[in-house]
């Protein structure tokens, strides 16, 4: 499998991807109203370079010339230009009115996904397609991106995943990630349907 940064051309792909691979999440976000969902959003953004959605933060694995699997990254020092870019991407999408409750929605976040240390790089949107998976794709994503943290000069790797899904867990303590804290439930979570979330991180 080849590992390549995300291009343009790929935002229809990954939309299909990163939806696949936090529905729940994504749609607790950015479902505000029938016009304004997650998938739109997730389309609209990718088309963009910039931002946690953009197709630029995002790499594809590609089998035989096809994209069949995708992977996101973060960290502490992607700067102002990176969240800036992630706001203009909701703020287009939404308009101002809806980007509010986003904004909002955003801070709700927080309270299951811990923001990267220094010497960490953050993993999300990890997806393979349905007749790729089991075929050892997301073990090599995941070793790409540890080599990419290397470079950055990060000495862990982190990431999240919804208690409730035990297949991925274990996939992930295989690979020998160690389980951190596991997210307090609270009443805004339980409001908007977000999922409670477990922490895990590897030294690499």
């Amino acid at each position: 499998m080849l590992v390549r940064r995300a291009i343009q051309s790929d935002s229809q792909i990954l939309s299909e991807l990163i939806f696949a691979s936090g529905g729940q999440s994504l749609a607790a976000m950015f479902n505000i109203a029938p016009q304004f969902n997650s998938q739109g959003f997730l389309r609209h953004a990718l088309c963009q370079g910039g931002g946690q959605f953009g197709f630029a933060n995002h790499w594809v694995g590609e089998l035989d010339g096809a994209v069949v699997a995708c992977i996101s990254a973060w960290h502490t020092e992607l700067g102002n230009a990176f969240h800036q870019a992630s706001l203009q991407s909701v703020i287009q999408y939404y308009g101002t009115e809806h980007s509010m409750k986003v904004l909002s929605r955003s801070m709700v976040v927080q309270d299951f996904i811990p923001k990267p240390q220094c010497h960490q790089l953050c993993i999300g949107h990890l997806a393979v397609l349905p007749p790729y998976q089991r075929q050892g794709f997301a073990t090599y994503l995941l070793n790409d991106m540890s080599e990419k943290a290397k470079a950055l000069g990060k000495s862990e790797i982190t990431l999240d995943v919804p208690v409730s899904n035990h297949q991925a867990i274990q996939f992930y303590q295989s690979l020998g990630f160690t389980l951190g804290q596991r997210s307090i439930e609270s009443d805004a979570m339980k409001a908007l349907g977000f999922a409670q979330h477990l922490h895990l991180f590897k030294s690499i």
